[in-house]
């Protein structure tokens, strides 16, 4: 996964796990019920609480990271939801029930920026079904626990103004086709096609092709509106694969699919790629 470029400075922790495979799908959003990033960090960086989160906002719209993307923050005590979450604690700008738990402009702001970053880099769009709050967990889903949190953050302008955010990077972006056929025209190795799944390879049939350039691949088809499926390798396949290479990628193997890329109605250069690769 890669890594946004908004973060005043970063905090590493080792309160953090693996997500198993999961994908970052989902804005989880909570707030600290105090009015200190510095207390918040430290409390997460210390070992004084088992808790943790990818990210802390404010108090006026600084975003620090502490968990990076690719790794699982303790932040909502759900595991499973915590695994396809970028969690946020959101420093409050007053504090006390008369207060309301508010959050600054600023804090709103860069939420909202944050949010859209990091789904436009992970190939989704946000919505109030995928942008939550904490309190919002035990009713939906059952998981977690009765709170409060995050307090008067108003989570239905940040839901809309983050998915504007997110819109206008995808417009902004040089066209996606451009950057596919970018990642696409690097040299690679195109060790088998069949079954209807591609297997790209590189410096032999014992390596995996470099996992960001396929995520990367992966993140521009799901911004045309293209199918994404992490799906497990053949087991014929496995043998082609060291061990070594497939523990250091993960088990999941992003496969590209040649039907979907003949069918794709999105611009030119997807029909060339999937010439260029045998469909």
């Amino acid at each position: 996964m890669s890594r946004s470029k908004l973060y005043t400075s970063t905090h590493p922790t080792h309160q953090k796990s693996s997500r198993f495979g999961s994908r970052i799908i989902e804005i989880q959003l909570h707030h600290t019920a105090n009015g200190s990033a510095s207390q918040t960090i430290n409390m997460m960086t210390s070992g004084s609480r088992q808790v943790s989160a990818n990210a802390v906002v404010g108090p006026r719209g600084q975003l620090y990271e502490v968990v990076e993307e690719e790794s699982r923050a303790w932040t909502s005590g759900s595991a499973s939801r915590d695994s396809q979450a970028f969690t946020m604690e959101c420093v409050n700008s007053a504090v006390g029930d008369a207060s309301g738990w508010p959050q600054s402009p600023e804090n709103i702001d860069s939420i909202a920026s944050l949010a859209a970053d990091v789904a436009f880099r992970n190939g989704f769009t946000i919505s109030r079904s995928n942008l939550y709050g904490h309190r919002e967990m035990l009713g939906r889903w059952g998981v977690s626990y009765s709170t409060a949190c995050p307090g008067g953050m108003p989570l239905d302008y940040i839901g809309n103004e983050a998915e504007r955010k997110r819109q206008a990077l995808v417009a902004g972006t040089p066209s996606l086709n451009q950057q596919l056929e970018e990642i696409m025209s690097v040299p690679v190795l195109i060790q088998s096609a069949q079954n209807g799944a591609l297997y790209v390879y590189e410096g032999g049939v014992a390596h995996v092709a470099s996992m960001a350039r396929v995520a990367s691949i992966q993140t521009l088809r799901a911004q045309l509106g293209l199918e994404v499926k992490p799906v497990r390798m053949n087991d014929a396949d496995i043998s082609a694969v060291s061990e070594l290479a497939r523990e250091a990628n993960g088990s999941y193997i992003v496969r590209g699919v040649i039907n979907d890329l003949s069918d794709a109605k999105k611009g030119g250069i997807l029909h060339r790629i999937a010439a260029k690769l045998g469909a």
